[in-house]
């Protein structure tokens, strides 16, 4: 008999053939654990014994191999068996679906039924529906304007041709092939098939919740994914686990960001969100899956994005075990609240405690809290440990490199970071290009950006905010109009509010003052305090006092107890010499802001 040790190896019997039960038994076992070492060396001993060439045992090898990653080793077994059944047949589609083969995983399927030895079962059906999943990921997929995701087309019609098939074979009411079709259908985009197969199912198990509720989240829709939750609850047929939680936290973390923030002691707070939020942590609590690292370290990130850091940090604090990505949720939530001095001790204790691996990301956010900060010296150290781990070339970090130095008027430096970044990479020449336009160096802007068109580039929005900006400062007016004008005629993207006010504030620099508040009759957006205090800046700056005192009006509209357009106003005047209106102008301000 063979030894049950751990690290045993089936050994040769006394008929000079190996337990054929132990060694099936030893290669589930690698199989289950991804023990690609051990699973090589019971594959010897069975060579060895003789029983490679049992159906059986090339199966299992076939699996094993696959489950362990080693595709190739899978193949070479799989094509030297002398007889292949079913399990093998799906064990390779499988192993190529779950490995990046998506191509080959469906050319198998086909083969497997061209062959006419045995027809796909339940399990033939979900390995190439993931070969359909694994497809969309390399996908790019296409714009759908109103939508916040892309449908990857290609993907998708071959998910669906497989749907058809499995449907047409009798497996429409299989459970595991449903979670097969929801979890594709979301990876392709198309999160109204996804929700179909949903609810025709005649019975659901936690995968199909979660894979819809994540399915919901990647897709743009995060208020279906905890209306999910609801009910999911409601129907008390399944019990939420860790990954339920998991998909509701980050949804509530997607509606924060849509969410306008709130003015509360001093802080910017998503209330609605944090609700909400607060009240999917006490449900975690109740059903024992907020110990999980990964619904904490969500927690985390989903705090900070409604603006509540003390409720980011408790969670963080009372963190038993935390990994890379609980560090960097809090250092990152540090940084878009505001706390960069937070952030950047926070990585100090990370790098201090050597309890996990910083990461790219890690790095990013410490850049960021430096940029913010302008703390050149600072950066610099990050820089030479980015240097040190070997990610100073990777994408993310090549751009916040160029970013930080940029804030911190380096822009030697951050030309230098440009460099050695991928010459595509538009995050990177947004970078750039922000950099010289807030040293005001316009000729440099308008170089690079018709460096960026040289090379067939398409400008993004951001790209536009500094080169109007740019052609503010320089008085370039007609300049800047005609980039404006191209925005939407040229390159097909739609001004924002930012983009509104750089003209405004172009004109008004120039002025051109009429042409201002026509520019903000025109706009697409409310006016806000913004959109008058450039207005009234310029009316300061060329004293004049008739669009000024309209100006003035809008704003005082927007928030009576505004001091600056008081000062401004009353400054404007003065300026003429129309002492009365000023006096009336201080009057005003001595009445609603003192």
């Amino acid at each position: 008999m063979i030894a049950r040790a751990s690290n045993a190896l089936p050994v040769q019997a006394r008929d000079g053939r190996g337990d054929r039960a132990e060694i099936l038994a030893a290669l589930k076992e690698c199989a289950k654990r991804k023990d690609l070492a051990r699973g090589k060396r019971i594959h010897a001993a069975a060579v060895e014994c003789g029983l490679d060439s049992d159906l059986f045992v090339g199966s299992s090898l076939v699996s094993m191999y696959s489950r362990c990653g080693s595709v190739a080793r899978s193949r070479m077994v799989f094509d030297a068996m002398e007889f292949l059944d079913r399990v093998s047949w799906n064990s390779l589609v499988l192993g190529y679906a779950e490995n990046g083969g998506g191509e080959v995983a469906l050319k198998l399927f086909l083969a497997m039924q061209d062959e006419g030895h045995c027809s796909p079962d339940s399990s033939t059906f979900v390995a190439a529906i993931k070969a359909c999943s694994s497809l969309s990921e390399r996908e790019s997929g296409m714009e759908v304007e109103g939508m916040d995701r892309r449908i990857k087309v290609e993907s998708l019609e071959k998910g669906m041709r497989i749907h058809r098939q499995a449907w047409s074979s009798g497996f429409e009411r299989d459970i595991f092939v449903a979670n097969a079709l929801i979890h594709a259908y979301a990876k392709c985009g198309s999160l109204v098939d996804a929700t179909k197969v949903f609810h025709a199912m005649p019975r659901r198990d936690e995968v199909s919740w979660n894979a819809l509720m994540v399915g919901a989240v990647d897709n743009g829709e995060p208020e279906l994914a905890l209306q999910l939750l609801v009910s999911m609850n409601s129907e008390g047929r399944v019990a939420p686990n860790p990954r339920t939680f998991l998909a509701a936290i980050k949804a509530c973390g997607c509606c924060a960001v849509k969410e306008d923030a709130k003015g509360i002691d001093s802080r910017l707070v998503k209330l609605a969100s944090l609700e909400k939020g607060m009240a999917l942590h006490s449900l975690a609590c109740e059903n024992k899956c907020d110990s999980s690292v990964f619904v904490a370290s969500a927690l985390v990130d989903m705090y900070a994005k409604c603006g509540s850091i003390a409720d980011a940090q408790r969670v963080f604090d009372s963190m038993q075990d935390r990994n890379v990505i609980s560090w960097t949720s809090m250092i990152f939530g540090c940084v878009d609240n505001s706390q960069d001095e937070l952030a950047l001790e926070l990585f100090r204790r990370m790098v201090e405690e050597k309890r996990c691996p910083l990461d790219a990301w890690t790095f990013v956010a410490a850049l960021k809290a430096c940029g913010n900060l302008a703390a050149l010296e600072t950066g610099r150290e990050i820089h030479e440990q980015i240097r040190d781990a070997g990610l100073e070339r990777e994408a993310s970090i090549a751009a916040t490199l160029v970013d930080f130095y940029g804030r911190c008027g380096s822009m030697d430096e951050a030309l230098e970071a440009f460099q050695l970044s991928s010459q595509e990479d538009m995050v990177a020449w947004t970078a750039l290009v922000a950099g010289y336009s807030r040293q005001g160096d316009t000729p440099r802007v308008l170089e690079l950006f018709q460096a960026l068109l040289d090379k067939g580039l398409r400008p993004d929005v951001m790209i536009f905010s500094s080169l109007l900006s740019a052609c503010s400062h320089a008085g370039l007016v007609d300049l800047g109009k005609r980039y404006f004008e191209e925005m939407s005629s040229k390159f097909g993207l739609a001004p924002g509010i930012h983009h509104y006010h750089c003209v405004v504030d172009l004109l008004s620099r120039s002025n051109r003052l009429e042409e201002a508040v026509a520019m903000v009759a025109r706009m697409p957006f409310e006016p806000t305090l913004v959109t008058w205090t450039t207005v009234l800046a310029g009316c300061h700056k060329w004293k004049n006092s008739m669009v000024g005192r309209m100006a003035f009006q809008r704003l005082i509209a927007l928030d009576r107890r505004l001091d600056s357009a008081y000062a401004l106003m009353a400054n404007i005047y003065g300026s003429l010499g129309l002492w009365r209106e000023r006096q009336e102008i201080q009057a005003m301000r001595s009445m609603n802001v003192l």
